[in-house]
C-alpha cells in the first residue's frame, strides 16, 4: 500500500507535511500524484424572519401660506402740490359767488320736473264760487281776507305799507254768498278775525280795532299805539292782538268796547344775542305777524325774532332764528313757516332746527289739517307735515288766501271768492 502524504503548499513555495509539519521544497519531492482537496464552503444556515408594517395613515392639515414680501426699488418722483399762498380773491368775485348761491335757492328752472317726483297728490277741488262785483271799482289793492261762519268773509281794501301816515280811505267788504257790502274806514285796514259767534274784529294802521256785527261797525277801541298787525279770537269774548308797537294784548269784549286784560311788550332786550346789536335796550320791536295753533301762538318780529307764546298767560319762549326780515308766519306745531324779503319760504321746528326751504315767497299762508299752504299770488304750494313732502305745486292766481272753519281753503281770484276742498289722491 502506498503511503499517502498530506502536504500543504505555502505561499513561499514549500510543501509542508501535515502530519510531521516538515517543510520540503517542491523541487526536492518526487510526486507521483498530487491531490489538492478544495476547501469546503461553510454550511449556510437559513432562518425564517418576517417583518410587519403599519398602514400608512394620511391626514390633511391646513397651513398658513407664507407671506411673500415684495420689495421694489425705484426713484420716486416729487409730487407737485397746489398752493394758495400768495393768491388773492377779489371782493367782486366773492360778491358774485354769494349772489349765485342766493339765486340758486330761488331758481325755478326745474319746476317742470316737480310732478315727476310727487308720490302722493292733493287736489284743490272747487265747491263754491261767488262773484264780488264791487271789487272791480276798487282802486286800492287787497290787503288780506278772512272767513267766518255761515259763509261770511271779509275782504280788506287798502295799502299794506306806509312811509309816514296813512292818507287813504280803506274799506272792509263783507261778502255772504252773492251779497257784498262795503264799509268805509278812515284809514287802511291791516288785519281781521272772526269770532265763533260771527263777530268781526278789524284792526287798522292807526292802532284801532273795530267791532263789526252784521254789516255795521258797533264800536272801535284804541288797542295799540301803532298799526295792528294781527288779530285772533281765542273765545267768543277774548281777542289777542299784536301791533307794530311791540305789544301782545289780550282784550275782552264788553258791550261794544274792548278792555285790556293782559299785555306783554317785546323789546330789543328780548331778542337773542345773535340778532340784537346792543346788550340791552328798552326800545320796542315791531310785531309783523302772528299765527295760532291750539293754546299757543307764534309771534314774529320784523328783525327776525320768533317766540312761542302760551295762552292765556302770554309766557314767551324764544325760537332760535337767523337775523332776517320776516313778513308772514304760519304755525302748525311744532312746525313754523317763515317768509321774508328773500324770494323763499323757510320751514323749521319750534326749537329752531331748519327743515327745508321752498323757492316761493309765501306772503299768503294758512294751515288746514296737516297741510301748510303757501302762495305768492301766482303760484300755490301745499306741504304735508306728516310726510315731509310737497303734495301740490301749481300755478294759480289769487289775491287772498285763508282757511275756513270747515277746514276748506278760501281764495280770492280776480273778483271771485272760490271755496276749495283738499281732496287726497294716491294715484
Amino acid at each position: 500500500m502506498e503511503e499517502v502524504l498530506h502536504l500543504k503548499l505555502t505561499r513561499e513555495g514549500y510543501l509542508v507535511n501535515v502530519a510531521t509539519h516538515k517543510e520540503t521544497m517542491l523541487s526536492d519531492v518526487t510526486l507521483h500524484s498530487l491531490v489538492i482537496e478544495p476547501k469546503k464552503p461553510p454550511v449556510v444556515q437559513y432562518s425564517e424572519a418576517s417583518t410587519m408594517t403599519d398602514d400608512v395613515k394620511t391626514e390633511d392639515k391646513e397651513v398658513d401660506p407664507m407671506e411673500r414680501r415684495s420689495i421694489a426699488i425705484g426713484t420716486e418722483m416729487e409730487e407737485a402740490k397746489a398752493s394758495a399762498e400768495g393768491v388773492t380773491i377779489s371782493e367782486q368775485t366773492i360778491t358774485l359767488f354769494e349772489s349765485m348761491i342766493r339765486d340758486s335757492a330761488t331758481s325755478r328752472i326745474y319746476d317742470r320736473l316737480l310732478p315727476f317726483h310727487t308720490t302722493s297728490l292733493v287736489q284743490l277741488q272747487p265747491i263754491r264760487t261767488y262773484s264780488v262785483s264791487i271789487l272791480s271799482a276798487q282802486t286800492l289793492p287787497v290787503v288780506s281776507i278772512s272767513c267766518g261762519s255761515a259763509g261770511r268773509s271779509a275782504i280788506l281794501i287798502g295799502e299794506s305799507d306806509h312811509e309816514t301816515w296813512c292818507s287813504h280811505e280803506g274799506k272792509v267788504i263783507i261778502s255772504q254768498r252773492s251779497k257784498a257790502t262795503s264799509i268805509p274806514l278812515a284809514v287802511c285796514p291791516s288785519s281781521s278775525s272772526w269770532s265763533p259767534q260771527g263777530v268781526l274784529a278789524v284792526g287798522d294802521v292807526a292802532g284801532d280795532v273795530h267791532i263789526v256785527i252784521g254789516e255795521t261797525i258797533i264800536g272801535a277801541s284804541k288797542v295799540h299805539s301803532l298799526a295792528v298787525s294781527s288779530l285772533e279770537w281765542t273765545s267768543s269774548s277774548h281777542l289777542v292782538s299784536g301791533g307794530a308797537d311791540g305789544n301782545i294784548i289780550i282784550s275782552q269784549l264788553k258791550g261794544t268796547a274792548l278792555e285790556n286784560v293782559k299785555t306783554v311788550r317785546l323789546s330789543v332786550s328780548d331778542l337773542p344775542r345773535w340778532i340784537r346789536k346792543s346788550s340791552s335796550s328798552a326800545k320796542s320791536i315791531s310785531i309783523v305777524s302772528m299765527a295760532r295753533c291750539g293754546s299757543e301762538m307764534c309771534v314774529a318780529t320784523e328783525t327776525g325774532g320768533l317766540w312761542i307764546v302760551s295762552l292765556p298767560d302770554l309766557r314767551l319762549k324764544t325760537v332760535p332764528n337767523e337775523p332776517l326780515a320776516i313778513h308772514t308766519v304760519a304755525y302748525a306745531a311744532p312746525f313754523i313757516a317763515v317768509s321774508g324779503d328773500e324770494e323763499s319760504t323757510s320751514l323749521m321746528n319750534s326749537d329752531g332746527t331748519f327743515i327745508e326751504s321752498f323757492a316761493l315767497a309765501g306772503n299768503q299762508m294758512c294751515t288746514v289739517d296737516e297741510f301748510l299752504i303757501f302762495s305768492d299770488g301766482a303760484r300755490v304750494l301745499i306741504y304735508d307735515v306728516t310726510t315731509g313732502k310737497i303734495v301740490l305745486d301749481e300755478k294759480r292766481t289769487m289775491r287772498g288766501l285763508c282757511a275756513t272753519p270747515q277746514n276748506d281753503v278760501l281764495v280770492l281770484s280776480d273778483n271771485e271768492l272760490v271755496t276749495l276742498r283738499l281732496v287726497k289722491s294716491n294715484s
